[in-house]
């Protein structure tokens, strides 16, 4: 999933859909991880330093987010 699909969303509104819809275990962490990448402009690289986390695992939490959010915002 591409990140610009997002671009032209109002960021308080992508703010509010990932505070209302990332649920789950370690859901603030993940919140967080996915504000890093979507709303911060951080990098993969950066977001699993910042977390102690491998790559893989951040794109997992951010593309798994990205498919919540997205179908709540069409």
């Amino acid at each position: 999933m591409k990140h610009d699909q997002f671009k032209d969303i109002d960021p308080g509104i992508l703010e509010e859909a990932i505070d209302k819809w990332i649920r789950g275990f370690k859901c603030q962490r993940n919140r967080q991880i996915i504000k890093d990448k979507l709303l911060n402009g951080m990098t993969f690289e950066e977001v699993a330093e910042i977390h102690d986390l491998s790559v893989r695992h951040v794109k997992n939490i951010v593309y798994d987010g990205e498919l919540i959010i997205f179908s709540k915002l069409k």
